[in-house]
């Protein structure tokens, strides 16, 4: 199986939902078994991005954190 990954910046909405879709799509018709799952990796997802994902079961949304710890630069 194909994994098609898209990383976004910030919050995603329908447009990368769209976006992953056709990646995952020309990477079907590339593939004989057509086998493709798509992950789409965010900050936040708005409602439409979330609506649109539910209907496509092989698309997944998964959430980042980033948290930074700064430690004193001396040797």
């Amino acid at each position: 199986m194909a994994v098609v990954i898209e990383l976004k910046i910030g919050t995603a909405g329908q447009r990368a939902v769209a976006q992953i879709l056709s990646y995952m799509g020309d990477m079907a018709a590339e593939r004989q078994d057509g086998n493709v799952r798509g992950i789409l990796i965010a900050a936040e997802f708005d409602a439409k991005a979330k609506a649109a994902a539910r209907m496509v079961p092989r698309l997944a949304l998964r959430r980042y954190g980033v948290r930074f710890q700064f430690s004193d630069g001396a040797i």
